[in-house]
């Protein structure tokens, strides 16, 4: 007599933090349920702490992490945001966005490197430009209007800007940097790197230290970063669009 023998494969929970590193239950703000779904292949959900899910896909190993197959992202309201497709940790083929579980724009990717076509559409489903891509760099692109009639190429994403550029922003933290008289007799030096968020409006706001050397130093890049003036917003689509912005800032002995 022959038969097929199941093996019973457990699920797991591992709670993250909310930069996704690897935390206590107590404080995490996501958790994860994986289970094998076959010798090679683990199927994994992570989820709010409320229970929505955040994602769903396969792992063809959980430490180190390494995806393999379809993966699913889903909003905190639990609205799909995006499907991808990975081949050993890697983007492979289309990487798609939703907006309002609205097709937006689809990316190719090969080897994790984005190579072919780049699609946005409107909230009606109609392509609004296409471009290309090989080995990561720009080709070509077109953009069209809402009657589907081809207009002048722009970026799809345009990056905040310092008024008169970054001639103009390093002249002005130049101008307002004070080296701290507690460095000073100290003989230090050092780098801080801030992040803040340019509004649609222009104005900036939330900075946060991302890199330290010395508090001091944090506390005089926080001062002058507060007190710039309005900077030409990030734009979407051509829309003005409210983005974060990294700047780093020396300071030398």
């Amino acid at each position: 007599m022959s038969g097929l023998a199941f093996a019973q494969f457990s699920t797991d929970t591992i709670f993250f933090s909310s930069d996704w590193k690897e935390s206590e239950k107590e404080g995490a703000v996501y958790y994860r349920l994986y289970h094998r779904e076959t010798n090679y292949l683990y199927h994994v959900v992570d989820y709010y702490l409320d229970g929505t899910i955040q994602m769903k896909g396969d792992f063809s190993s959980i430490y180190p992490e390494r995806k393999d197959g379809k993966f699913s992202y889903y909003s905190k309201e639990g609205k799909l945001t995006a499907e991808c497709f990975f081949v050993v940790n890697k983007l492979n083929g289309e990487y798609k966005i939703y907006e309002n579980e609205k097709l937006s724009l689809i990316k190719t990717y090969k080897d994790h490197v984005m190579d072919g076509e780049l699609t946005a559409h409107d909230e009606t489903g109609a392509i609004r430009r296409r471009e290309k891509y090989t080995n990561g760099e720009f080709v070509s692109g077109k953009c069209y209007s809402n009657t589907g009639s081809e207009i002048a190429y722009f970026p799809r994403e345009q990056a905040p800007e310092y008024i008169g550029g970054k001639p103009a922003l390093y002249n002005y933290l130049k101008n307002h940097i004070k080296y701290p008289k507690d460095a000073n007799y100290m003989a230090l030096s050092g780098d801080v790197l801030i992040q803040f968020t340019i509004s649609s409006e222009g104005i900036v706001k939330d900075p946060v230290v991302l890199k330290s050397t010395h508090p001091i130093f944090d506390e005089e890049a926080m001062r002058v970063i507060q007190k710039m003036s309005k900077w030409t917003p990030g734009k979407l689509e051509g829309v003005p669009t409210e983005m974060k912005y990294e700047l780093p800032i020396q300071f030398k002995f």
